[in-house]
């Protein structure tokens, strides 16, 4: 929900993260906040950063339990939705 957040990861994975020493590898937590309030651009695929981030960094994402299924009807999921 930041202004210009795909600015933002553009300057950290080619500004900061190259210059970055390989060990010790680092862990991201990435937390998307409420998905209707952001879109689907509000996910890491949406600023283009799902992959390059995890060049540098063991990467987590924290979901609750709505936020999971919605990101996973962005990403093309099947499952069963729960109830």
């Amino acid at each position: 929900m930041l202004p210009h957040m795909s600015d933002i990861w553009e300057h950290v994975l080619t500004g900061i993260c190259p210059k970055m020493p390989p060990q010790p590898r680092h862990t991201f937590f990435f937390d998307l906040a409420d998905p209707e309030k952001t879109g689907s651009a509000g996910h890491p695929q949406g600023h283009g950063i799902d992959r390059p981030v995890q060049e540098y960094f063991d990467v987590y994402l924290g979901l609750n339990e709505k936020e999971s299924f919605h990101i996973g009807e962005v990403v093309g999921y099947k499952g069963a939705r729960g109830g």
